[in-house]
């Protein structure tokens, strides 16, 4: 197992969307696309990308806003995300039955799993992009595990390919714990969404347990449930010398989603990685 998927089921699964419908997801897909037109086109006089494959693609928001952009809109391009969790995969199925654009292939699987049966579809598959986004490397807890996470996308990844993920900063982390937060909004739909958030930060075992409970609520009934997400602060140095091992060169570290700026002093670092 690389990534644990207990938390993103059941109830968390069900209102993953509604929690997070405020999140900036086309921010992000505009983000890989900025990078990709710097760091592959540019300097490489590589085509626009033809595949663009998403590890750890929850519900499938980033894949379906990547479908429906110019660069991976056209039918000679395929945007592939692997998702472990089996509700968060059926729910991006569900997604996709409502949306014009039909180059999009969810499959129920991790990284690793997808390596060792990408014949059965793509052929020998090979990515001019590939993503990770929403800190999934967190979600992995063993050194072992993250080289083999590694070791699946250096594989996926072409000549000249870009790999681009997101992490929490372990640096920072260790300087200012995070900290309790409450957060409500209304989705689109009315739907009332509460959320206490009551981290614990465990320095010796460098994990960040987000302990949420989530209050759900609409005209007249209401529902309160609790999850938990437990999450591995990888040292920034180790995440570099993982990546050199399996000869990706790191060609930018940037806060999370502004390219021009210094990472240090913030929560959230991007990697742009070459192949």
């Amino acid at each position: 197992m690389l990534c644990n998927t207990k938390p993103y089921r059941n109830q968390f699964a069900a209102y993953y969307d509604k929690i997070y419908e405020k999140k900036n997801y086309l921010e992000e897909v505009l983000f890989v696309e900025e990078v990709i037109k710097l760091y592959q086109i540019e300097r490489h006089k590589c085509q626009d990308a033809k595949i663009l494959l998403d590890v750890g693609s929850g519900t499938g928001t980033h894949c379906i806003l990547f479908s429906s952009r110019n660069n991976f809109s056209s039918s000679d391009y395929s945007v592939f995300g692997l998702e472990p969790s089996k509700d968060m995969y059926e729910i991006s199925i569900i997604k996709l039955r409502n949306i014009k654009n039909r180059n999009v292939i969810f499959i129920n699987k991790n990284v690793e799993e997808f390596v060792k049966d990408k014949y059965k579809y793509h052929g020998n598959i090979k990515c001019e992009v590939i993503t990770s986004l929403f800190h999934v490397i967190n979600h992995i807890h063993n050194k072992d595990d993250l080289e083999r996470y590694f070791s699946s996308v250096r594989k996926l990844l072409c000549k000249d390919g870009l790999f681009v993920f997101d992490c929490w900063n372990y640096e920072e982390v260790l300087k200012e714990a995070p900290k309790v937060r409450k957060t409500h909004h209304v989705c689109s739909d009315g739907t009332g969404i509460g959320v206490e958030l009551n981290p614990n930060f465990d320095c010796e075992k460098e994990i960040v347990e987000l302990n949420m409970k989530i209050n759900i609520s609409k005209e007249s009934n209401s529902n309160e449930f609790n999850n938990n997400l437990r999450l591995k602060m990888w040292n920034n140095n180790l995440i570099c010398d993982m990546l050199r091992e399996q000869n990706m060169n790191i060609v930018k570290m940037c806060p999370a989603f502004e390219l021009n700026r210094d990472y240090s002093g913030s929560y959230k670092i991007v990697f742009v990685v070459g192949g």
